[in-house]
């Protein structure tokens, strides 16, 4: 179950009324991520629905577990959002769990509370497991705008909130993460995790304990990010249409050259030397954009924003 003192203060630290019965220390959000959908596929019910653009890592911890990834994308055009009546139609006799990430990586578009009571209340009438990767979560721009299932009535009784030491906490290698739900449900995936060497370590439990008690963590430079969001954006020139991200370190953008042709990152890199995330590992219909990391140091970052004015400027 992990550390009983890590398990206490991750749950003050996040001001969740859970007793540490409602949680499990992971080796990282991987581990959790595997051991939730391992859990809802156990039965007859085989489908995990996944909400794309998002990590291309997730449809290969659904074939680990033994499920099957039933894909539903999204597009700029809807503010990268998912449509609740578009995820209802997806819903079969042999769905067994929705998994999305709030924030979404790699948009770093946050979902509302609504949205996500809506989403309960929808996985309640088809009982099927909500799995809500919360790995960037705390790491919006505005803080008030920070949503999760745990704010939601009901969430309790059919989901499951993944969080990490990883982002917010800048603590990647400890491999350190956390599943939340109610007792029966993180019995069941304690379990699961029993049979596998997938235990986080002893000393990623020390470590993870006096990061949360010392208050170290990446809210002092997420500003940062999102005043170099804004000049990213006002750096590239495109008659496309560019949504921002609501959280995170990173941006999801289509980047056309002086002729207002769309370009990949394979493209873009070799024209200009620019290194950013290729968009088709987010999802199969996403190769004309591009996820820009926003958190490399301030001299690469003023270099990428120059060759991006001069690449996009049809007048320079």
């Amino acid at each position: 179950m992990g550390s009983i003192s890590l398990r206490k203060n991750y749950l003050s630290y996040s001001k969740l009324p859970l007793d540490i019965d409602s949680i499990i220390v992971t080796s990282g959000a991987t581990a959790a991520l595997w051991a939730a959908i391992r859990m809802s596929t156990q039965r007859e019910k085989k489908e995990v629905i996944i909400l794309s653009p998002c990590w291309g890592t997730y449809s290969n911890i659904i074939a680990n577990a033994g499920a099957i990834t039933v894909t539903i994308d999204t597009c700029v055009n809807n503010g990268w959002h998912h449509s609740i009546d578009c995820i209802e139609k997806r819903i079969s006799a042999n769905t067994a769990a929705i998994l999305f990430a709030n924030p979404a990586n790699p948009t770093g578009i946050i979902e509302s509370d609504e949205w996500l009571t809506t989403l309960i209340q929808l996985a309640k009438m088809h009982n099927v497991l909500l799995i809500a990767d919360e790995t960037y979560y705390d790491l919006a721009y505005e803080t008030q705008s920070q949503s999760s299932i745990t704010h939601c009535e009901g969430w309790y009784d059919v989901g499951v909130c993944i969080r990490s030491m990883s982002k917010f906490f800048l603590a990647p290698g400890i491999r350190i993460g956390f599943l939340l739900s109610n007792p029966k449900t993180i019995s069941k995936m304690h379990t699961i995790l029993l049979g596998t060497y997938l235990a986080p370590s002893a000393i990623g439990q020390q470590q993870a304990d006096m990061i949360i008690l010392h208050n170290k963590h990446y809210r002092d430079h997420i500003q940062i990010c999102r005043t170099r969001l804004h000049r990213l954006a006002n750096s590239i020139h495109t008659k496309y249409n560019q949504i921002l991200p609501d959280a995170a370190f990173f941006a999801f953008m289509r980047i056309t050259n002086k002729s207002e042709i769309p370009v990949d990152a394979i493209t873009l890199f070799n024209e200009t030397g620019i290194l950013g995330r290729p968009g088709n590992s987010f999802g199969n219909n996403f190769a004309s954009f591009i996820r820009f990391n926003l958190a490399i140091s301030a001299d690469k970052f003023d270099e990428m924003c120059r060759r991006l004015e001069y690449y996009t400027n049809p007048n320079v």
